[in-house]
């Protein structure tokens, strides 16, 4: 059985965004969210590609940090993102989530995969920027209770 929320973190591991997942699962740790980050959850030597897969179809949301750095490389980002694809149905669109690291018009510049460009059309985003201001602006950050902090969370994305 799936907890409540169970978030699964896919991001590029450049020194920016790494630093952005981390204060994302911090943040996520400090309000007792159950989430999954491969750099904090991930033993080394284990078969780590069954452990992603199996904690993508375990997570009731996906959030993808979305850089230049994620389009413009070969990365495990867009599998983990059919995965997650793969894994929700339709129905469950809603619960995948692009937070953007770079303006949307530096990753549409950068090409690469369409999957990006599709997921930016498509899917539920927020400006990283834009959360953290209206997050500390807010008190979202201090707040105690992990629903409250959750819900402020997703209501940041916008489609």
């Amino acid at each position: 059985m799936k907890p409540k929320n169970r978030v699964f973190l896919s991001y590029h591991r450049s020194k920016p965004d790494t630093k952005s997942a981390f204060e994302i699962s911090e943040n996520f740790a400090k309000h007792g969210i159950s989430h999954f980050l491969d750099k904090k959850n991930l033993k080394e030597g284990l078969p780590w590609r069954s452990r992603v897969a199996f904690e993508i179809s375990q997570a009731t949301h996906f959030i993808l940090l979305l850089s230049e750095n994620t389009v413009g490389s070969d990365t495990c980002c867009a599998h983990e993102v059919r995965q997650a694809l793969a894994c929700m149905p339709i129905t469950a669109w809603p619960q995948i989530f692009v937070c953007l690291l770079d303006s949307e018009e530096k990753i549409r510049n950068v090409g690469g995969d369409p999957l990006f460009t599709y997921l930016l059309e498509r899917a539920n985003r927020v400006d990283i920027n834009l959360f953290l201001s209206e997050a500390d602006a807010n008190g979202w950050l201090n707040s105690t209770a992990p629903e409250s902090f959750f819900s402020s969370f997703m209501s940041m994305f916008r489609h």
